[in-house]
């Protein structure tokens, strides 16, 4: 008896693998959107005069009323909860597509790490992007988010009712990892 049949014809998960089913349903949905494009999430960065490196952090957002760091994260559609796990692309004010880790382009933004933004000296200045038509006020960011983290406790006490957002082609794949990491 590894996960669920105890020879009595009941697929129940016993009490003491549902916390190790959780991690690892957990870890397998992370892998999954880090591999695959499935939640899309954005959230606007305004540009700060002189300031030319951007943390993608909760504590950087102007809702979160509990930090006392210098805001500049607005929120779009969700909070933003630090559920980054890559930059896909950057807009400017006016929907103008901003070069990203281009590295024959001197006024790409570069990404130093998966939740930080380089861009150029002089880019919220610059004559040349003015000239191009950008503006660059304010960036639009969208970035791959992770699954929502499981509810712990709702997970520990009725496994069954836990929502998982996740297309059904990655179903099978999910359920291979969990295998895998659960009996291996």
């Amino acid at each position: 008896v590894i996960l669920g049949n105890d020879g009595t014809g009941v697929l129940e998960i016993p009490e003491d693998r549902r916390r190790q089913i959780q991690r690892s349903l957990q870890l397998g949905l992370t892998d999954l959107h880090t591999r695959f494009l499935i939640r899309e999430k954005r959230v606007k960065v305004t540009m700060i005069p002189g300031k030319n490196v951007y943390l993608l952090d909760s504590k950087y957002a102007v809702s979160n009323t509990k930090s006392t760091a210098t805001k500049y994260l607005v929120d779009t559609e969700d909070t933003f909860d630090n559920s980054l796990l890559q930059v896909e692309r950057i807009y400017d004010a006016l929907g103008n597509k901003i070069s990203l880790n281009e590295l024959s382009n001197e006024l790409a933004i570069r990404t130093l790490s998966d939740n930080t933004l380089l861009v150029p000296e002089g880019f919220d200045t610059a004559t040349v992007l003015s000239s191009a038509g950008l503006d660059t006020t304010s960036l639009m960011v969208y970035y791959r988010a992770d699954h929502t983290p499981l509810a712990k406790y709702v997970a520990d006490a009725a496994p069954t009712i836990v929502p998982i957002a996740l297309p059904s082609k990655y179903m099978q794949a999910l359920l291979y990892f969990i295998a895998h990491i659960v009996t291996g």
